[in-house]
């Protein structure tokens, strides 16, 4: 299982996966890897890439454009989102309040 998230130590991700590695490890997902997602669209891509090992990758609060959305669902297997009940509305602390 790969998590594709912002911050792989941040608190979306301790309070939603890591919290719950063991029962994750008992479900059968042997290895969790959490990978931060690159800024570069490039460093994205050849992320994307590489995914096809993985049972499941799931992707942790982010949209991407349609294009890079493709690669990403051409690698993956499975394809998860793990969406925040507020999912219209960005960070307070950024620029632009509406996602």
């Amino acid at each position: 299982m790969t998590v594709l998230c912002d911050d792989p130590g941040g608190p979306v991700v301790r309070h939603r996966f890591r919290a719950v590695h063991a029962e994750l490890r008992d479900a059968g997902f042997d290895a969790v890897a959490f990978v931060e997602i690159p800024k570069r669209l490039a460093a994205r891509v050849s992320l994307f890439r590489t995914l096809g090992d993985a049972d499941l990758v799931v992707l942790v609060r982010k949209l991407f454009t349609w294009a890079e959305l493709r690669v990403l669902r051409g690698a993956a297997r499975r394809l998860a989102y793990d969406l925040d009940d507020a999912v219209m509305f960005r960070d307070p602390f950024r620029a632009r309040p509406v996602s």
